[in-house]
This record gives structure tokens, C-alpha cells and sequence, in this order.
């Protein structure tokens, strides 16, 4: 299966995409933000804790964007299969069962197909930085239908960077407990990477903030590092495809993942790192190769 990506499209203000679309709105000790109810996705996050400059008054800092925007960066998830079955793109039309997203009241989509099988999305969010998303599928109709879920981060462009070089900014991820990071300008040389493995996560990474998608820690995936250059932008795409799921006729499936974004806190990765069994989390931060020794001495300091 091919996990869908990002197709060309003019550029509109960010402003003007929010006031315009219907949306869920996204409100935690946190976080701002909402989710487009075309196609589903998390495109419009901001961070309350931190601003643009020293002033407390000043914007908070933005992290994602809606697709079609001059800074494009945003979360999609969903389904693939075969046999012409018809499932949920980037412009399906999803409805909310609420219209606020918050870590007391989560949110659940809903699209049917009406060709038998209904979806359901439902996001989930604590109280800092991470979202977990459920997506299930019920066929109601006589035959079985095969389904792989997956995820994935769009970015539109390369971001400005410090151009430090013992600091990553980048792609990056853990597979098989094994740290990668990837160059903007590599993967655009490259194209592409792809690895198979059992659970691990993958992210995009700037000197502060970071997204990351987590899968099931317990089944293969697929995962990829995406280069592809439309007009005149680069686009950079990490995704992971789960297990193909076959749903029986009046069977229900689901799959489960976690998406984090925000900044780069180490005791709040850490923490994650513990309570999701996530695996070398915590190297979002870039503490070099002798990591044994400079992540004692930061938090000693």
C-alpha cells in the first residue's frame, strides 16, 4: 500500500484557512489550537507557554499549519486497502461529536463510507503535549475488507535552522532502539528511507519544539523518511504504515497511536519514554555522542 502524501496546492493566509474552515478547536493548560474536520487532520496548534520574543505579551509560538498555508505543517492519519475500497482521504468531510477537543473530553469522527464500513477517529490529548489517536472500522457489509492504518507529518519547506553543527535539526527517529537523523538537504538527495520494525517512533525536530509519531509499540511497521519537491516548494514527509487488519462482515477493527507536539522538555520525555514503553524518547534532544555523560551533567545542572 502507498500511505498518502501531500498533493500541490495554491498558498492561503494561515488567518484566513482557520476563519474559513469548520473546525474542532484544540483548548489544554498548553496547548490552542483545532483540528480540520476536512480531512481530519491536527493543522493549527499553538504553544501558551512559549512566545515569539522575551516579551510576555508577544504571539505564542506557532508549531503546525493548515495544509494549503505558506508554512504548511500538519498531522494526518487514516486508512489504506485494496480493491477500490473506499475510505477516508484528505478531503473527506469527517463529523465531530463535540466541538472542543480537551484532556477531560475527547473527540471522536465519524465518516461513512456508504458502501458498508464506517469510520471513527477519536483523539484523545493530555494535559501537555501528547494526542492519542483511535481509529476503528465497522463493516456492515457481507464481505471482509483488508486495512493497513498509518500516519503522517507534512512539512512544507525548510525551516530556518541555527546551522549549529553539533545540534540536529531535522528528520530523526528511533528503529530496533537505534538512533537516525536525517538532514533537510540529505533527504532531499536521497528521497527517501525507508525501515521496517517493531514499534520505535519517528519525528521532526527544531532546537525547541518537535512532532513525533508514536505507533503501537508492539506491532511491525513501516516507516518512512519523505523528500518530494512540488513547483516551488520542498515538502518533507515522515510516515509509518501499520499491519495489515482484516475486518470481517458485522467486525469491527481498530489501531491505536500517539502523536506529540510541542517542545522539548527532558524530564516530560522522560516521562513519556516510562509511561508509553516508548524507547530512547528522550534523544528528541540532542545530547551528542556522549549522551551517557552529557545527560546526567544537564540535569545535575
Amino acid at each position: 500500500p502507498v500511505i498518502p502524501g501531500s498533493k500541490p496546492s495554491k498558498i492561503i493566509a494561515r488567518s484566513a484557512i482557520l476563519a474559513e474552515t469548520n473546525r474542532i478547536s484544540i483548548e489544554t493548560p498548553r496547548l490552542h489550537g483545532s483540528i480540520a474536520l476536512t480531512g481530519g487532520r491536527i493543522d493549527d496548534l499553538t504553544l501558551i507557554d512559549y512566545q515569539e520574543t522575551l516579551d510576555p505579551n508577544s504571539p505564542e509560538i506557532i508549531l503546525l499549519s493548515p495544509k494549503k498555508s505558506a508554512k504548511a505543517y500538519y498531522a494526518q492519519f487514516g486508512w489504506v486497502g485494496s480493491g477500490g475500497i473506499k475510505v477516508p482521504d484528505q478531503e473527506t468531510v469527517w463529523n465531530g461529536n463535540r466541538t472542543t477537543l480537551t484532556p477531560e473530553k475527547p473527540v471522536t469522527l465519524i465518516w461513512d463510507n456508504k458502501e458498508g464500513l464506517i469510520f471513527k477517529r477519536t483523539f484523545s490529548i493530555d494535559n501537555d503535549f501528547m494526542f492519542q489517536i483511535t481509529q476503528s472500522v465497522h463493516n456492515s457489509s457481507a464481505k471482509q475488507v483488508a486495512l493497513n492504518a498509518y500516519s503522517f507529518v507534512s512539512r512544507r519547506g525548510i525551516p530556518e535552522t541555527t546551522g549549529f553543527y553539533i545540534l540536529h535539526e531535522g528528520l530523526l527517529g528511533v528503529s530496533e532502539g537505534t538512533l537516525s537523523e536525517v538532514d533537510y538537504d540529505d533527504l532531499k538527495d536521497q528521497g527517501q528511507i525507508k525501515q521496517n520494525a517493531r514499534g520505535g517512533w519517528i519525528g521532526i525536530t527544531d532546537k525547541y519544539w518537535l512532532t513525533a509519531l508514536i505507533p503501537n509499540q508492539n506491532e511491525n511497521v513501516q516507516s518512512r523518511f519523505l523528500h518530494h519537491n512540488q513547483g516551488p516548494d520542498d515538502k518533507f514527509q515522515i510516515d509509518f504504515l501499520g499491519p495489515q487488519k482484516i475486518v470481517s462482515a458485522g467486525g469491527t477493527i481498530s489501531a491505536e497511536s500517539y502523536f506529540f507536539a510541542g517542545a522539548k522538555e527532558a524530564l516530560l520525555l522522560d516521562a513519556y519514554e516510562e509511561n508509553l514503553a516508548v524507547k530512547r524518547f528522550d534523544l528528541a534532544i540532542d545530547f551528542g555522542w556522549f549522551y551517557f555523560l552529557t545527560k546526567p551533567i544537564f540535569y545535575a545542572l
